[in-house]
């Protein structure tokens, strides 16, 4: 399976989640910075017209909710997620961090792999997730969404008043 696949595969996860728990709107997507809806656009726009179907999606960007909130963490020196993500590691807050001996260092170097290895796969007519640096790439980006998960989780656990929610950032 390909890109457009795993795109498809995703929309119909996303309709089977707002379908078990009787949800009409669709559910918070919780990002850090432009790129994945900059990314979710760019894949919709050039899988047109199958991408028709691809419902649209509420997108969260926790790095603005750092940005505009009062939050200070020590010894954190920007809102960057590898940097406050370590920083709450360092602190015990979360417990989910990268593999310093991956070769897929950031959200750059994922895109990248992620490009070659579908390019690459296509041409052999193999799978995408056959690949080793598919394997990195996944892990790698596995690891952003726990980050993310357990920092939300941590913030709405020790610091958010119970009537408020991030999505009303």
């Amino acid at each position: 399976m390909h890109i457009l696949g795993y795109s498809s595969q995703f929309v119909e996860y996303i309709n089977d989640i707002m379908t078990e728990y009787n949800c009409f709107e669709s559910p918070a997507l919780y990002h850090w910075s432009h790129a994945e809806p900059s990314s979710w656009k760019r894949a919709y726009q050039r899988h047109l017209p199958e991408s028709h179907n691809w419902i649209g999606l509420n997108w969260v960007d926790l790095l603005k909710v750092f940005q505009t909130e009062p939050i200070g963490i020590k010894g954190c020196l920007n809102y960057g997620l590898k940097n406050v993500a370590k920083t709450f590691y360092k602190h015990g807050y979360i417990k989910s961090i990268w593999d310093n001996g991956s070769s897929c260092t950031d959200g750059a170097d994922a895109a990248v792999g992620a490009y070659r290895v579908d390019k690459e796969t296509r041409k052999n007519n193999v799978s995408f997730k056959s690949d080793p640096l598919a394997q990195e790439i996944i892990k790698y980006n596995e690891v952003d969404c726990k980050v993310l998960q357990e920092i939300i989780a941590y913030l709405r656990n020790n610091h958010i008043d119970p009537d408020e929610d991030l999505d009303n950032s």
